[in-house]
């Protein structure tokens, strides 16, 4: 189901450079049931891109930060998706609650990312981001 407002998805990059993913349900209808999808969601009028993945962040999972950084637009399904991060060198868990699609949040190394397993265009976001702050090439 097409968008009508720019989104933003946002990676929490842990201690060992693993990136943040949650579960989607299994509602009928929704898109992409039971694939990894990023934290995130719309942008409301007035709001920044920053501003919307902060917000986000508290609403779908424990953690709190103050600033994101801007990694790049992506386009999906004709709206735009900014793509955010958080580097948290502190954080060195594989599970994180999240109050979003089935509640499972994992933190995933490059080589655990399965192309088969991830929503929407977190392949091509997953792939872009280990290749410009890691210099890791994906194949998804």
């Amino acid at each position: 189901m097409p968008k009508e407002k720019p989104q933003v998805s946002i990676f929490i990059d842990n201690a060992r450079n693993e990136i943040s993913l949650h579960e989607r349900d299994y509602t009928p209808g929704i898109e992409y049931q039971g694939k990894l999808a990023t934290i995130g969601g719309e942008v409301e009028d007035g709001e920044s891109d920053e501003e919307a993945g902060i917000r986000e962040l508290w609403d779908e999972t424990d953690y709190r930060y103050n600033k994101l950084e801007f990694v790049k637009n992506f386009f999906f399904d004709g709206y735009r998706i900014a793509l955010m991060r958080v580097k948290d060198p502190n954080l060195n868990d594989k599970h994180f609650k999240t109050y979003e699609g089935t509640g499972k949040g994992m933190f995933f190394s490059p080589d655990e990312l399965k192309k088969d397993d991830l929503a929407f265009n977190v392949a091509e976001m997953a792939t872009y981001y280990y290749d410009k702050y890691y210099s890791i090439k994906l194949d998804l």
